[in-house]
């Protein structure tokens, strides 16, 4: 399978709270990094990759993000919409979105930049039948970040979302690789979550889970201190 035939599920459904004193209105989205919406680089990376199929999964200030994308052909992609009537969480938003899917879809969410080819990621997901891939950063602060226990084959063991550290465990980066199946599992119409729910039951029912680590780094800049670290980043990229 190539890039191209895969389908981007972006979570951008929500309400940004912790980046308030930064951009005080508006979807998180939306805020401004080095001049641009932060979505317009999100966007671009996907187009670089390949990927032109993007679903924005929205929920919080949906129209805002609606009028700004549009059908994507400024951006270079084809962009569809799956809008929250309610919070459904992380998985809750994917479920809801499943109709627009019907082969392999890469997930990540409205928050998180990377620098990564995704080339690599997908030839692994496929090599290894998986279910379900997770990148992972073997750096960054693991009470941050859900973490992750695999076997010497880097099939998932365990996987703990932001809570207590686990020695040696590797740090998901809020980018996934899934099959359509794993849609079809998740409840409809009500909350769920990706981290605390999907996950752990692909993981109790056996399913084939593993990670991939990334080469290149990835920034979280839905915190102030994230906001910052990515707009270094970015400028020492010469973006913006």
């Amino acid at each position: 399978m190539e890039l191209s035939a895969l389908t981007a599920l972006l979570l951008a459904g929500g309400l940004g709270t912790r980046l308030r004193s930064i951009a005080p209105v508006g979807p998180k989205s939306l805020a401004p990094v080095r001049g641009r919406p932060f979505l317009e680089y999100q966007l671009a990376w996907l187009q670089r990759q390949g990927i032109h199929r993007v679903v924005l999964c929205l929920g919080y200030a949906s129209q805002s993000i609606i009028d700004h994308v549009g059908d994507g052909s400024r951006f270079g992609v084809v962009a569809a919409y799956s809008i929250e009537p309610a919070p459904l969480g992380t998985a809750g938003a994917l479920a809801l979105a499943r109709h627009l899917v019907s082969s392999t879809a890469l997930v990540m969410n409205g928050d998180t930049y990377y620098t990564d080819s995704l080339a690599p990621m997908l030839a692994q997901h496929h090599s290894t039948n998986a279910w379900m891939t997770i990148a992972v950063s073997a750096g960054g602060e693991r009470s941050a970040s859900g973490q992750i226990v695999t076997d010497a084959s880097q099939r998932v063991l365990r996987f703990t979302e932001k809570s207590e550290s686990i020695p040696n465990a590797r740090v998901s980066a809020g980018l996934y690789l899934l099959e359509p199946v794993v849609l079809a599992a998740i409840p409809p119409a009500r909350m769920v979550s990706l981290e605390h729910e999907t996950i752990p039951a692909l993981l109790r029912d056996k399913r084939p889970v593993y990670i991939y680590t990334l080469q290149g780094g990835f920034w979280d800049m839905g915190t102030p201190a994230g906001y910052a670290q990515l707009d270094a980043q970015l400028g020492a990229e010469g973006v913006g």
